[in-house]
């Protein structure tokens, strides 16, 4: 049996650990529930929308163990200023922009479009990137704090993985 590492990637909101032990910690007590997770062990981990819909969704943990490379590139820049897109002199797209790579375990809500959808039918994509922060606000805001930067955490979320 063979094993080799895998790229993945996607848009997506992304949480440090110590972000997600403190909104799991606001969840328990808003939905008087206990959650039991195994910090060693846990992959995606259900999870029941705070804006009242009963929607459930996953937030899903990218470990250190098996992963390497966990990064976001931000649609903004710290400043407020959008990511462009630009060419770089090789020929390829990349986002001027500040980065943040992860060097611990990271927990992700991907969202429900993703790129590869935008081919198939881009009348079906997001309107504006107002709409995809709504998405992640609609699941999460109820449990994280008003202060939460939702724009730093919000973007391209790359990694790999050992398969």
């Amino acid at each position: 049996m063979s094993f080799s590492w895998a790229g993945y990637k996607g848009i997506a909101l992304v949480m440090t650990e110590q972000e997600f032990l403190d909104f799991c910690s606001v969840y328990e007590q808003k939905q008087r529930v206990e959650i039991h997770i195994s910090m060693e062990e846990i992959g995606e981990i259900p999870f029941t929308a705070g804006n009242g819909s009963g929607e459930v969704f996953y937030l899903s943990k990218i470990g250190e163990d098996c992963c390497e490379g966990m990064t976001l590139v931000p649609f903004f820049n710290r400043d407020g200023s959008f990511n462009e897109l630009t060419i770089d002199e090789d020929g390829n797209r990349v986002r001027e922009c500040q980065y943040r790579l992860f060097d611990g375990d990271c927990y992700v809500l991907f969202s429900v479009k993703q790129a590869d959808d935008y081919f198939k039918n881009p009348s079906a994509w997001y309107a504006s990137y107002e709409e995809l922060r709504q998405e992640f606000q609609d699941r999460l805001s109820a449990y994280l704090p008003e202060t939460f930067d939702w724009n730093n955490h919000i973007g391209t979320f790359s990694y790999a993985g050992f398969a």
